[in-house]
């Protein structure tokens, strides 16, 4: 996928720091040089938006699902696939994170408009916006432009119910179209392209700005009254998760003892300031020591109740134990791909084990993603 500079400088290293998703991995340095100047990719007329060109614009930018997956891997039929709709996924089922209900409700127009050039980019007219019961009744400005829209998309309203985590791709294809995906699937096999909804806004600017994903629309928690503030920002790809705190929870930054990036049931605890947030971050949980102090972990009481709650039937506690021993090839063979990061098992744990961001690590480093250890 296509690597762009969020900011306007001279790269002087590129080095090892800490990872948002554990670990350390390489991160670009970059110096910047006062004012930011964007490189723009030429303007395509209307009569030029051929489905070869936006798929190329799409590549070019590298829009990425928050998946992690690049856009264009998702738009690319292959031979034999029949795809019935286009599923915007504008789920937001983890709790406190926001981001997505506020992009669709403030740039309602600017979303739409991304979803015109996908039809023409695939070729499929019907568009499914999944939305869970919660979401829907936040969506009025979107729901209001989409109710006046008279194009020729097919829009239509997918309830998906609030059963958590329904926002996951195969838990989408499954409720729309009752088949479950196998392990390395996605969601064409089921006749369905799903892409979150912040990409069409991303699409939107591709196409008439000649560049996108500089800035990244997140939701951060923590601060305030009660440390309980919630307000979204848009923040630029590659800024630290200090920087964010110093800009946006000024006299707040002493009673930090933990930050989570992501959201409360998927989400890492980073280790330090100097993570970065990605493409793919939602959100940054800024936490108090009163917080922190509730979510000590202590040793696992054999309970069971992680294999009950798991959606892919995976044994968590025991993944915990083979990742914690740096045994990848045995929690390969218990299944760790196949988590979809839901944190069902951590939440429902009496014993507070970081169940799912183990094994989220025990994936990542089987799948050839993982950090090195600090």
């Amino acid at each position: 996928c296509t690597i762009l500079a969020s900011v306007t400088g001279k790269v002087v290293a590129i080095e090892k720091r800490p990872s948002i998703y554990g670990g350390v991995c390489d991160h670009i340095i970059i110096e910047t040089a006062g004012e930011d100047s964007y490189f723009r990719m030429p303007e395509i007329s209307e009569e030029d938006e051929t489905p070869e060109k936006i798929l190329k614009r799409i590549y070019e930018c590298g829009i990425v699902n928050n998946d992690g997956v690049p856009l264009y891997q998702k738009l690319t039929i292959e031979e034999g696939e029949k795809i019935d709709a286009i599923v915007v996924n504008a789920c937001t089922d983890e709790p406190y994170l926001n981001s997505t209900i506020a992009m669709l409700n403030t740039l309602p127009n600017e979303v739409i408009k991304g979803i015109e050039y996908l039809v023409k980019c695939v070729g499929i007219n019907v568009v499914k916006i999944a939305v869970t019961n919660k979401t829907f009744n936040e969506l009025g400005e979107f729901m209001s432009v989409l109710n006046n829209y008279n194009g020729l998309i097919k829009f239509e309203i997918s309830k998906v119910g609030d059963r958590y985590p329904i926002g996951d791709e195969d838990e989408l294809v499954y409720c729309l179209k009752k088949k479950k995906l196998k392990k390395g699937q996605t969601s064409n096999k089921a006749g369905l392209i799903v892409l979150d909804a912040t990409c069409c806004f991303e699409i939107t600017q591709a196409m008439t700005s000649g560049y996108c994903g500089e800035y990244k629309l997140i939701t951060v928690v923590g601060g305030g009254l009660n440390f309980n503030e919630q307000k979204n920002y848009w923040v630029k790809v590659g800024t630290t998760i200090g920087e964010i705190l110093n800009q946006t929870r000024q006299g707040v930054s002493d009673n930090v003892t933990k930050i989570v990036v992501g959201g409360p049931m998927r989400g890492l605890a980073v280790s330090g300031l100097d993570c970065s947030i990605t493409k793919t971050t939602k959100g940054v949980i800024f936490m108090s020591g009163m917080e922190s102090a509730l979510n000590l972990e202590s040793a696992c009481i054999g309970c069971g109740k992680c294999v009950e709650v798991c959606p892919k039937k995976l044994l968590p506690y025991k993944l915990d134990e083979l990742s914690q021993n740096e045994e990848y090839a045995m929690a390969k063979k218990f299944g760790a791909e196949y988590c979809t990061k839901c944190g069902c098992c951590s939440f429902v744990c009496p014993a507070k084990r970081h169940l799912v961001q183990r094994i989220v690590y025990a994936k990542d480093v089987i799948e050839g993603r993982g950090g090195e250890r600090l």
